[in-house]
């Protein structure tokens, strides 16, 4: 174990981020169930109250007041193109009763429901899909659709990106949003903002961006009557102290380097399995490179292969952090799914939450979709075969939100 973990350090300092050695590339992509165009209008019966497998560490409700069995939401839409008869479908089958929502289907492309779209009212889309769909590639496709609904560039829908493990973690995971909404779930008003000082710090030392951001988040936090303050690994002589240091925090902002499944501490790494020990973190921020990957990721390295195809590689969905944060009890997780683009975007987000605490999830997110004005060619950039193609796609398209876009934060 001490072998690898040198190797993991000494990689880190090479690339910048941790590249795709450290986590163990699958060979090929697993295959998708996908099923034909259709649409299903919501449905007036009411949820079953049968309830779902449990997950390893599920959300328990403190009484045994019975959750609402619906909260309609206004133009809500699930995007999916899982098959009915796929054990997953049962978990869209209960966010739609929930939510009240109408369901759209799609084969291949996910853009294919374009015209469906335009025919209804969309304010918020659950996209509802298995975890090996999701990479940088399918997530910049949704963002387009969303800017093509209406004219002109502006994002014309929340959304957010719903999926898991296995079938049981979506069906646990929509109920922990009902468990939430309805009070059961209480969200421990504390705010911690992870960050090292020393050497490989993100944004430079002291005095740096990193250092400003951090207590820019802080400030904002405790302007919405949080108990907010900075945690710096470097203080830190183990993993499991700063693990306790935030076991109880109910939203957490990690402005480390890190990959899928590992952010990189002073002196120690947290992974995947470390995740158990934060029970009440319900919403976190990941600023760490390739923290929003949950399948495939693209090396954006100054060492990579010249085609960008080739940058492609692969890491199982269940070593990553944002379904472990979910199977845990996360009510959203926002990550970036590249090694390029602004780290400001989760100051961006805190700030949209301050300036309207009626926001849901969704809705900040969207306000981040919103700032390009239009599409933005790079040209000349490093990684030759880049030239050309959409800088959004990099920048904007690549934060992704797991969770329910019509989720509030603040209840």
């Amino acid at each position: 174990m001490k072998k690898i973990a040198v190797l993991v350090i000494l990689m880190i300092l090479a690339v910048g981020c941790i590249s795709e050695e450290e986590e163990t590339p699958e060979t090929s992509p697993s295959p998708l169930t996908t099923t034909p165009t259709v649409t299903t209008p919501s449905p007036t019966t009411p949820a079953s109250t049968t309830q779902p497998p449990t997950t390893p560490t599920p959300i328990t409700p403190p009484t045994t007041t019975p959750a609402p069995a619906s909260s309609p939401v206004e133009g809500y839409i699930i995007l999916t193109n899982i098959s009915p008869d796929d054990p997953f479908y049962k978990g869209v089958l209960k966010l739609r009763d929930y939510r009240e929502a109408s369901i759209v289907s799609f084969n291949g492309d996910v853009r294919e429901t374009l015209e469906e779209l335009r025919s209804r009212d969309v304010i918020f889309v659950a996209i509802m899909v298995r975890p090996e769909m999701i990479d940088e590639d399918f997530a910049y496709d949704v963002f387009q659709l969303s800017k093509e609904v209406d004219t002109g560039y502006e994002t014309d829908f929340a959304y957010g990106f719903i999926t898991g493990i296995t079938p049981e973690d979506v069906l646990q995971y929509v109920e922990n949003v009902i468990l939430y909404e309805s009070g059961h779930v209480k969200l421990n008003p504390e705010f911690r903002t992870i960050w090292r000082t020393g050497e490989r710090a993100v944004g430079g030392g002291v005095g740096g961006w990193g250092d400003q951001m951090t207590q820019d988040v802080i400030n904002l936090f405790r302007q919405l009557g949080f108990d907010a303050s900075r945690i710096d690994t470097d203080q830190l002589s183990t993993k499991q102290e700063l693990l306790s240091e935030i076991s109880r925090t109910g939203v957490l902002h990690f402005l480390l380097h890190g990959s899928p499944g590992t952010l990189l501490c002073a002196g120690s790494v947290i992974t995947h399995l470390d995740i158990p020990e934060l029970q009440e973190a319900l919403f976190i921020f990941n600023s760490g490179c390739y923290g929003g990957c949950i399948y495939k990721a693209y090396n954006q390295g100054m060492s990579a292969p010249d085609t960008y195809a080739e940058r492609a590689w692969y890491t199982e969905p269940s070593k990553t952090l944002p379904l472990n944060f979910l199977e845990n009890g996360t009510l959203a997780y926002f990550g970036h799914m590249c090694m390029w683009g602004d780290n400001k975007w989760s100051l961006h987000l805190m700030e949209a939450l301050v300036a309207n605490n009626e926001i849901t999830i969704g809705e900040m997110i969207k306000e981040w979709y919103d700032v390009p004005s239009g599409p933005s060619i790079i040209k000349g950039a490093s990684n030759p075969d880049t030239e050309g193609m959409d800088r959004n796609r990099f920048t904007y398209a690549a934060v992704i939100l797991y969770g329910d876009p019509a989720l509030h934060i603040l209840m």
